[in-house]
């Protein structure tokens, strides 16, 4: 992850190259594959290639129903980041596919309630969704959204840091508009 993180273009296309050849030359290791396939498309979705970052998520989601060994490998928030990607494209169609993969993964993030960093994109991204939608459960999302960004206490006292929820003022803000609450209101977590 380290060469795809820089600034410079040339290191960040070694480093995507690094992760192809793992899925190249351990094709029969899944793990290994799942690992790098996911990576490629979260890669390519912080360079800006949402086109490219699906098609990467979505044969993660294959590998992932052909293999015996489910989510191992991943970061399993697969579901998530594709959603991700396609509220950003906004079309219709695209809200629909995402409502679909975060319905099915409900129950995955209802047994990471420790990460709720993972919690917390999860339920930002079904406000998105429920909102583009018209779902009157947006408000609901976007004010469990809030609750969870609120939440200070460390899920795990001796790593503070680890699923520790981060949400930039913009998601803050747009969260709260989804919700109907002022900037000064803190939605308590139902």
């Amino acid at each position: 992850m380290h060469l795809v993180r820089q600034d410079e273009e040339a290191t960040r296309v070694a480093g995507q190259e690094l992760f192809k050849r793992v899925i190249a030359d351990y094709s029969g290791d899944r793990l290994q594959v799942l690992s790098a396939t996911e990576q490629l498309g979260i890669t390519f979705a912080d360079a800006g290639d949402p086109d490219q970052a699906a098609n990467y998520l979505r044969q993660v989601l294959q590998l992932i129903a052909e293999s015996v060994t489910g989510r191992s490998g991943t970061t399993g928030m697969t579901e998530v980041l594709l959603a991700g990607i396609l509220i950003a494209k906004g079309h219709r169609a695209d809200m629909q596919e995402a409502k679909t993969l975060l319905d099915a993964v409900k129950p995955e993030i209802s047994r990471m309630r420790m990460f709720r960093d993972s919690v917390l994109r999860y339920l930002v991204a079904q406000a998105r969704v429920a909102e583009a939608l018209g779902d009157v459960g947006a408000e609901s999302f976007a004010s469990d959204s809030l609750a969870v960004a609120a939440e200070l206490e460390p899920s795990i006292p001796l790593h503070p840091d680890l699923g520790r929820p981060i949400a930039s003022p913009k998601v803050r803000e747009e969260m709260r508009r989804i919700a109907g609450v002022s900037s000064v209101e803190s939605p308590q977590r139902k």
